[in-house]
């Protein structure tokens, strides 16, 4: 049985993919707004909006972590996100640090340009605006997968995952505790009892870093599983 957030994507993108929407809806945020990199709690937020800022809402889509506590706020709202545009000249890029909404164009999506996406939750009657019944679905989400090392320990990387190879023992110790965005995984050598190493994809942290299973708190994963790597 395919899983529950692929049979409610497929369902909700349905109901809407023959209909024909406008570019774009305005809608107004709730104090204290903000913005997202990805569609979920997880995501960085490079801008916050005051109450009744006017967004420009092209298209929507469900969380990246769907059926996740960080894919919507609290349990009495949905996992619906909207797409929302950015003037560049009003929210600056360089004020972004570099951190951006991630669109889905590259997978035949509509989230894309210079935009981030917003819960309903941040939405001014969002719950009663409905955004499938308004503009058209994105496509599915950009994947997003968290995870984090056991409090008060920075993450270490390692430049491969087989330590029997000399130049996997170097290694170097980030700046980063807690939650850190991660990416494909591969097998390599056993730590803690455990094969499995991830690629950090931290923003600002793109050097080649592999983690290693045993500095990982197995109670911080969020969002779906990354693929296994091709190389």
């Amino acid at each position: 049985m395919a899983p529950l957030g692929s049979i409610l994507t497929s369902l909700l993108s349905l109901t809407t993919r023959q209909r024909k929407f406008p570019d774009h809806i305005t809608v107004q945020s709730e104090p204290s707004g903000v913005c997202r990199s990805h569609a979920d709690l997880m995501g960085d937020y490079p801008f916050g909006f005051g109450g009744g800022t006017k967004l420009n809402v092209s298209c929507w889509t469900l969380s990246s972590m769907l059926n996740d506590d960080r894919g919507r706020y609290g349990n009495d709202s949905s996992f619906i996100w909207a797409w929302v545009d950015l003037d560049p000249n009003v929210y600056k890029p360089e004020n972004a640090y570099g951190r951006m909404g991630i669109g889905n164009l590259d997978k035949g999506g509509k989230a894309g340009g210079y935009g981030c996406y917003v819960h309903e939750h941040h939405i001014m009657n969002g719950s009663d605006i409905y955004l499938p019944d308004r503009v058209q679905w994105c496509g599915d989400a950009p994947h997003h997968q968290v995870t984090g090392g056991f409090y008060n320990t920075a993450l270490v990387c390692r430049n491969c995952t087989d330590l029997a190879d000399a130049k996997c023992q170097k290694q170097y110790t980030t700046d980063l505790y807690g939650f850190s965005e991660v990416g494909c995984w591969k097998k390599g050598t056993a730590m803690g009892g455990n094969t499995t190493w991830v690629q950090l994809i931290e923003p600002g942290h793109d050097h080649n870093c592999w983690l290693s299973p045993d500095q990982i708190d197995p109670t911080m994963w969020h969002g779906p599983p990354a693929p296994k790597c091709k190389s």
